[in-house]
């Protein structure tokens, strides 16, 4: 059995606390549906238009990454992306596919019967996207995110397995009458002026650390299915041009990146 120094193991130690401790605040500052609640939607301190638009890699590694496309600037796996659709061939496509990133849309809620842990960030799919933007033209409804006129929203979350779907399903209805966002006045003002930005919660690498998580994960990919190829091998069994796929992109990666720092 391997030992490891005091000197380290505290170190190691710190350093998963404090990953720990940074997850659970950004966990603290995102609301999730569960079933049924009635929330209200918040106009975002930091912005004139209520809603934020991130755009995210899912299942590159460890973590989720936030593309910098989200706020205007470049990003080194959608170029690569685009770089490798631009062979033509279906295996590129499939790839470019899964390196582009996903819109995921946040808003800033308050959940009735939760109020006392104040504003939260609601991130939401396309779809629920669409459903708020819809209901927020109907002029039956007015400006829902008036505090004083507005309207709240009914949200209800459908387990996977009850939608028969992967994720799940989300729905949202206006509530039939306006009301208040408060009781209080000092409460609205406390709630539409205590909010932090989104990017508290959600930080951007710089462009070079998206490119090592990039390779990371080309890497990774390709001794994977190195391996595969072998155990395929050993059985005589003939090798797909799939496998080659991941090989064949960590290899362009190298060539493409390495030109563009040349």
């Amino acid at each position: 059995m391997a030992y490891t120094s005091d000197d380290a193991l505290l170190s190691s130690v710190k350093n998963r606390l404090k990953n720990l401790q940074d997850s659970n605040k950004r966990t603290a500052g995102i609301w999730k549906p569960t079933g049924d609640h009635t929330i209200r939607l918040l106009p975002y301190k930091f912005a004139d238009f209520p809603f934020v638009e991130l755009y995210f890699h899912y299942d590159l590694g460890k973590e989720n990454l936030l593309s910098p496309i989200s706020f205007g600037d470049p990003d080194p796996i959608v170029k690569y992306a685009e770089k490798i659709k631009s062979e033509g061939t279906k295996e590129s496509y499939i790839l470019s596919r899964k390196l582009m990133p996903t819109l995921r849309t946040y808003a800033a809620v308050i959940v009735r019967g939760e109020e006392d842990q104040g504003v939260r960030f609601w991130g939401f799919g396309k779809q629920t996207y669409e459903e708020i933007l819809k209901l927020m033209d109907d002029p039956d409804y007015g400006n829902i995110l008036d505090p004083h006129t507005g309207t709240d929203l009914k949200v209800s979350f459908i387990s996977a397995e009850d939608a028969g779907n992967k994720y799940g399903k989300i729905t949202v209805k206006g509530a039939r009458n306006s009301s208040k966002l408060s009781s209080d006045e000092a409460t609205i003002q406390k709630w539409l002026s205590n909010q932090k930005p989104i990017t508290d919660i959600y930080k951007v690498k710089t462009y070079d650390e998206l490119m090592d998580s990039l390779r990371d994960w080309l890497e990774s990919k390709d001794d994977n299915e190195t391996t595969a190829s072998k155990e395929t091998e050993s059985k005589k069994e003939p090798v797909t041009d799939d496998t080659n796929i991941v090989s064949k992109a960590s290899d362009a990666f190298n060539k493409y990146f390495n030109k563009a720092e040349g």
